[in-house]
């Protein structure tokens, strides 16, 4: 049987709240949601609280999946980040840049992050502020749009491109204090 078929008999099988087939999906992709969460949160205990969210979520709804839309691994993984913004939310954790900062950050490139490893720059983004590590994660690791990430973090498109510049900034600062190059763009 092949992965693809074996995880559609997964699936089917929690439609229906077989227990051993949560656990199957749950040891299946536990990891990746993980992952997924840290990068939001960067706090083992609060991750592992959105991963367990997460899964409730996804067992109370796996009947609203459908295979001919996004793949389960993408659906899933909008849960966790789903989850993950919801706790920010409630911790509001945003702020605002003014005009003058925004325009201060606006022309920030940080090239070096594509000769870095992942590792490395988790551990850079888990040193910036939660709104810029967000807005990061969102727009560079899962591709949103700005106006996208706006409607899911209750903020301004534009609020949500200066928190990306002060990402970028924050970042080439932590960059030049670890001796490396950074080029502008």
């Amino acid at each position: 049987m092949n992965e693809k078929s074996e995880l559609r008999d997964i699936i089917k099988a929690c439609k229906s709240k077989d227990r051993r087939a949560q656990k199957a999906l749950y040891m299946r992709f536990a990891d990746l949601l993980m992952n997924v969460a840290y990068r939001y949160v960067t706090d083992v205990r609060k991750a592992e609280d959105i991963v367990h969210d997460s899964f409730y979520k996804i067992f109370k709804n796996i009947n609203q999946f459908k295979e001919t839309g996004s793949s389960f691994e993408a659906w899933i993984k909008r849960i966790t980040i789903n989850e993950a913004l919801m706790r920010f939310r409630r911790e509001k954790i945003y702020y605002e840049i003014d005009e003058k900062q925004w325009n201060e950050l606006q022309n920030v490139d940080i090239s070096i992050l594509d000769e870095l490893q992942a590792e490395d720059i988790l551990k850079l983004i888990a040193q910036l502020p939660k709104g810029c590590a967000i807005v990061f994660n969102l727009y560079v690791i899962e591709g949103f749009k700005h106006n996208e990430i706006g409607d899911l973090l209750n903020i301004k498109a534009s609020a949500s491109r200066a928190q990306l510049a002060r990402a970028k900034s924050k970042l080439r600062e932590l960059l030049n204090k670890q001796n490396y190059k950074i080029y502008h763009g």
